[in-house]
């Protein structure tokens, strides 16, 4: 495990936040985000966050899907 001051140094050098270097999530990016859904996640207890987060990934699958059978029409 990296000592802190090493993890710290490293966000430094590469400017970047902490959250970034470990999670690579960084708030900057939320700015597209509308921020009552960054609320919504940010309230949720632990259940909650599961369910918001299953329906997350559920969606970002349907949305693939999707895009899948747009590009594989498009390409006959």
């Amino acid at each position: 495990m990296m000592k802190i001051w090493r993890l710290i140094r490293l966000c430094e050098l590469f400017h970047v936040s902490l959250d970034y270097l470990l999670r690579n999530y960084d708030p900057a990016n939320l700015t597209g985000v509308p921020s009552y859904f960054v609320k919504l996640f940010h309230d949720a207890d632990d259940v909650e966050f599961e369910i918001l987060s299953d329906h997350m990934m559920s969606a970002g699958r349907e949305i693939d899907r999707k895009k899948g059978m747009e590009s594989k029409y498009e390409q006959k």
